[in-house]
């Protein structure tokens, strides 16, 4: 478990790196490629990142492993990750086969709150994936973030590799890996006291949290307009 851990944590450097460059004439400051600021990593009260594949002709199926972090309160920095597994299955018109990995922003921490219960949801989908492709639409997910009256909460950025249109209603779910959970810290240890900073992160995970810093960092120091960035933000108690 560790390790597959620690190449996700990599996959999520390379994912921040893709949806972030150097903006022209600038040497330090990340600007917009896919989509994605700065700031909103500032902002955000957690991170989740989705590595998936999906497939198929008519019928379409993704599954995909994944982990949350979320900022912890009263203290800088970012918790342990909360291990999750998705799937997703839909149809309609679809054709070719796509991997996605997916940066989701969660701007609230009821947004972050949801990661600890299993979550199901139906949807309609319609994306185009050719070749290599950025894109900073919710709907490119594989997991459904895309409900209305979660928009202001969270919202996701992809990159899918591969050859894929799907225009198909998709029902979808997220539930926590609990087995893997324990692999990882051992017995005794809750969702909640994962993403509240009480568990101690793998020491595999500080490059991924470095970038993040930075992103928030040359935000702030860019002086954005916006809102002061969250420092961390309670988890509520939950199943």
């Amino acid at each position: 478990m560790s390790h597959a851990l620690e190449i996700h944590a990599k996959q999520a450097i390379d994912l921040l790196a893709q949806l972030t460059r150097k903006e022209e004439g600038d040497s330090k400051r990340p600007h917009l490629t896919g989509g994605l600021d700065g700031n909103e990593i500032a902002q955000a009260a957690g991170v989740a990142f989705l590595f998936s594949r999906k497939g198929g002709v008519g019928v379409t199926l993704s599954m995909g492993t994944g982990f949350v972090i979320a900022k912890v309160h009263g203290k800088p920095g970012w918790s342990a990750p909360l291990l999750f597994s998705a799937t997703s299955g839909g149809l309609g018109v679809s054709l070719g086969y796509a991997e996605v990995e997916t940066l989701t922003i969660l701007d609230t921490s009821a947004a972050v709150h949801e990661f600890l219960k299993t979550q199901v949801s139906l949807d309609s989908h319609l994306s185009v994936a050719l070749g290599k492709r950025l894109a900073g639409d919710a709907s490119e997910t594989a997991v459904d973030f895309t409900s209305p009256k979660e928009s202001l909460r969270k919202f996701s950025y992809s990159v899918n590799k591969g050859m894929m249109v799907d225009a198909s209603w998709n029902g979808s779910g997220i539930s926590v890996r609990d087995e893997d959970q324990v692999a990882l810290y051992g017995e005794g240890v809750s969702k909640e006291d994962i993403l509240t900073g009480k568990v101690p992160p793998p020491p595999y995970m500080t490059e991924l949290y470095a970038a993040l810093n930075r992103l928030s960092y040359f935000s702030d120091a860019a002086g954005s307009s916006a809102k002061d960035p969250v420092q961390g933000i309670p988890v509520e108690s939950g199943s």
